[in-house]
């Protein structure tokens, strides 16, 4: 079985970010554990996709308030994440 494993390397010390990368660590997981039927990955891949939004939205405004000096930096990846999974679902 593949996946992921939470550990307390993983963590960035802000409580609502650390369990919203719980959450994609275990959406992650459950593409392992699930058999790969069509409707089943197909489901997965769109609740990941809604997650992901949901997460790098939060992220990025967390990041905005708090005055994150690499937020350009950040956003950049994020889009680039988001158009490379929607690109290979």
């Amino acid at each position: 079985m593949g996946g992921i494993k939470w550990s307390k390397e993983l963590e960035l010390g802000i409580p609502e970010i650390d369990e919203q990368h719980k959450k994609l660590i275990d959406l992650i997981n459950l593409f392992y554990t699930e058999p790969e039927e069509s409707k089943k990955v197909e489901r997965f891949l769109t609740e990941l996709e809604d997650y992901i939004n949901y997460h790098f939205s939060y992220e990025e405004a967390f990041m905005e308030k708090i005055g994150f000096p690499e937020l350009p930096t950040h956003r950049k990846a994020h889009s680039m994440f988001k158009k490379i999974f929607a690109e290979k679902k």
